[in-house]
């Protein structure tokens, strides 16, 4: 039975006890809730004050909706929209039998509650579509990371939609979610790694994309940056491979796919490309999610804010992990959030996560105490590891910072270094928990110039306003002089930086999540399995330098290695986390009948060394007996008896008759200088011989900004004058024997 309101009040009327329970009750209840529902009527109003109530006729009620505000239509179509039949509450439905139609609207707080509902459901669809933008990377030093990473931070600006674009490593991303109604739209920036290779955060993806065959990226749009050095074989093989696999499988291409060579200077084309590529994905993803999505509804506000006061600013660089501190702090120095004792791999898969601990047997400093380029040679213990190697190939080791370094940055922050911490997400490598500590030390690179993202972060972190303007001009495209003679020529580190700003105070949290990683650095091997079982060997210069500013730099992880080789030659135990980097071309052929031309200057020398050692296996195997063809080794460095390293043994390989022939190039024993390419020249009939008519394998190991060069235009000339060929002839040729595998250099700049 439904009461009317009039029988409600005359049944109280007449009964005194329950007239008295509702006063009773009804006041305090009045008091309560008066404060609650007098700012949500409030609301309620202004909230249904845009939206004009639809007279609705009563035969339409359960059927369609004729909209009679035709005033903003924009196409010809009758705005007749289906009212889907809802099954009404019982209160509802019990007083819409008094009128015997259909349900009267919902008002009041009932109403209020479900606008609510909607705004919210709206807003959570907006910042995070089904549609999304993917930011991808292929990097192994981490500057496609930061590209990548700065490129995101424009998007989240833009948009001010943080979950709108997604920024990911290769590897984190399943090929089969690239499909429209996931990603329509796609901007990467990949790098090669080696000789070709893909890197290691994006291996599994490439692999797994080169397999694909049907056109199951059709209707997603995508753009490119490559990045790549033109003094190795295979100049951008995996951006261009990259690129022609996504249109293959019929991707299309929406702006320009850029490629930024190192040996030219990587900014201005990074910078030109940034900037297209963020208008570019940004339209088509407007044209993507049917023209204006709710997703995008906040970038039209966005560019219609005041300009800021510098222009060409980089993007804030948005948060992305949450950090969360342990009561504990790390006193023994177990949290360095890298796994490094006691991990053995069956099958000798090391990674940087998850590297081997080498123990150092041996190192010595091959140049005299105070040369002024100082050469080391250090042996690693790789017993029970279960890694193989072959001469040629690399291994990755994984640096640590200055501790002064990081113990003046500490003090300078006023951070507590043994403070642990846990991150909701992987950052720089770093496995949680970790020490602040630890994660400068192992984690962050503090002595890379600064990029202008990193720089705006520093600004924000100002308390004085003439600081942080100076630093905003500074990474501003205004700027961009100041930038190029201030961090870029001068190279101050992170420290330097902060005490030019004193004001300048960023969180420990900030550093660890937008530094760049400490990248590993790469070795190549100068043992023979064969000859030193057990043990990989190499060697390395020791870099120190002046920058524009007069400031010393010292390479992060030369220096840290040299100075293990001095506490082991003290009689310290040491111990270096490594990881194999297995290279795909540069490996001594495996007979000794096809001649071999090797050509390494300085430490570009090391691989050699293992190279003639497995030579000296083959012939063992052999016997003295069938064809066997010349080696050729080219070494150069600056004086026989200071930085001539391994020259003993080399030696004594030319008295074996291992070594077919040695040219050595002391560049400063003479007046003039006398190089490599000088040496080669010298033999130019006999090289062009081997080449055209032997079928020799050339390797080139060593500075690729330089040497590799003139190594290049020397085998040219020495193709053309002494083999008879055109220049474009001989430019062809060599190409050819690059593609064959039997010309491959191993550079670096």
């Amino acid at each position: 039975m439904v009461w009317s309101t009039d029988e409600v009040l005359e049944f109280l009327r007449r009964n005194t006890a329950a007239s008295v329970a509702v006063a009773l009750l009804g006041f305090p209840l009045a008091c309560f809730a008066l404060p609650v529902l007098a700012p949500l009527a409030l609301a309620y109003y202004f909230l249904s004050q845009p939206q004009k109530p639809l007279a609705v006729p009563q035969e339409k009620a359960k059927g369609l909706v004729v909209d009679t505000d035709k005033s903003e239509e924009k196409n010809d179509l009758a705005a007749v929209k289906p009212v889907a039949e809802k099954k009404p509450s019982p209160s509802v439905a019990a007083s819409a039998v008094v009128e015997g139609g259909s349900a009267p609207p919902l008002t009041g707080g009932v109403a209020l509650l479900r606008k609510m509902r909607e705004q919210k459901a709206a807003r959570a669809k907006a910042e995070n579509p089904d549609k999304k933008i993917l930011v991808a990377f292929a990097s192994q030093t981490g500057t496609a990371q930061e590209i990548a990473k700065a490129l995101h931070a424009q998007i989240v600006e833009k948009t001010g939609t943080p979950k709108l674009a997604v920024l990911s490593a290769f590897n984190d991303v399943d090929v089969d979610s690239l499909k429209p109604d996931t990603f329509p739209v796609v901007a990467f920036v990949a790098a090669s790694t080696g000789d070709g290779d893909p890197p290691d955060n994006t291996a599994s993806f490439y692999a797994k994309m080169l397999r694909k065959k049907k056109e199951e990226l059709k209707g997603v749009r995508y753009t490119c940056l490559g990045l790549g050095d033109s003094n190795y074989t295979r100049f951008m093989a995996v951006p261009r491979n990259m690129r022609k696999k996504f249109e293959g499988l019929g991707a299309e291409c929406i702006y320009w796919n850029a490629e930024a060579d190192e040996v030219d200077g990587l900014e201005e084309t990074v910078e030109k490309w940034t900037e297209g590529a963020l208008e570019a994905v940004l339209k088509e993803y407007r044209a993507a999610t049917a023209g204006g999505s709710e997703a995008m509804a906040s970038v039209e506000a966005a560019e219609s804010k005041p300009p800021p006061k510098f222009k060409g600013l980089p993007a804030l660089l948005p948060r992305r992990v949450t950090f969360s501190w342990q009561e504990g702090v790390d006193e023994g120095g177990q949290a360095i959030g890298v796994v490094l004792g006691g991990h053995h791999n069956a099958e000798g898969s090391y990674t940087q996560e998850r590297p081997f601990l080498a123990k150092v047997k041996a190192a010595r400093r091959v140049t005299p105490e105070g040369y002024g380029k100082q050469i080391v040679h250090m042996e690693l213990s790789i017993d029970g590891s279960n890694i193989e190697y072959k001469p040629g190939d690399a291994f990755g080791v994984l640096p640590v910072n200055d501790p002064n370094l990081v113990d003046d940055l500490l003090q300078r922050l006023g951070a507590d270094g043994s403070r642990v911490f846990e991150a909701s997400e992987a950052v720089n490598s770093i496995r949680a928990p970790c020490s602040v500590r630890a994660a400068l030390s192992r984690h962050c690179d503090l002595t890379t110039p600064a990029k202008k993202s990193l720089i705006r972060l520093l600004a924000e972190s100002c308390d004085d306003v003439k600081e942080k303007d100076d630093l905003l001009l500074i990474c501003s495209a205004e700027g961009k002089p100041r930038y190029k003679k201030e961090i870029l020529e001068a190279q101050p580190n992170l420290l330097d930086l902060l005490r030019a700003y004193p004001s300048c105070r960023p969180k420990v949290e900030d550093l660890v999540e937008f530094l760049p990683a400490l990248a590993p650095r790469e070795y190549s091997v100068s043992s023979c399995p064969h000859a030193h079982g057990g043990s990989i060997h190499f060697a390395f210069s020791v870099v120190e330098f002046e920058t524009g500013g007069g400031r010393t730099r010292r390479g992060v992880a030369t220096n840290w290695l040299a100075g293990i080789a001095d506490a082991v030659a003290s009689g310290e135990s040491c111990e270096v986390p490594i990881f194999p980097k297995p290279s795909k071309d540069f490996h001594h052929p495996e007979d000794a009948v096809r001649p071999v031309v090797m050509i390494g200057p300085g430490t570009g020398v090391s691989p050699f060394r293992g190279f003639v050692h497995h030579r000296k296996y083959l012939l063992s195997l052999q016997g003295g007996e069938g064809a066997v063809g010349e080696s050729w080794l080219f070494f150069g460095c600056r004086e026989r008896t200071k930085d001539a390293i391994y020259l003993d043994e080399f030696d004594a390989f030319v008295e074996s008759g291992v070594l077919t022939t040695l040219d050595c190039a002391f560049s400063r024993e003479q007046e003039e200088k006398v190089y490599v390419q000088d040496k080669m020249g010298e033999s130019g009939t006999r090289l062009s011989n081997l080449i055209l008519n032997e079928d020799a394998f050339i390797f080139v190991c060593g500075d690729g900004q330089h040497m590799a060069k003139d190594v290049h235009a020397k085998l040219e000339e020495i193709l053309c004058e002494h083999g008879g060929l055109k220049r474009a002839a001989a430019t062809a040729y060599l190409q050819i024997m690059q593609k064959q595998g039997r010309y491959v250099r191993d550079t670096w700049s």
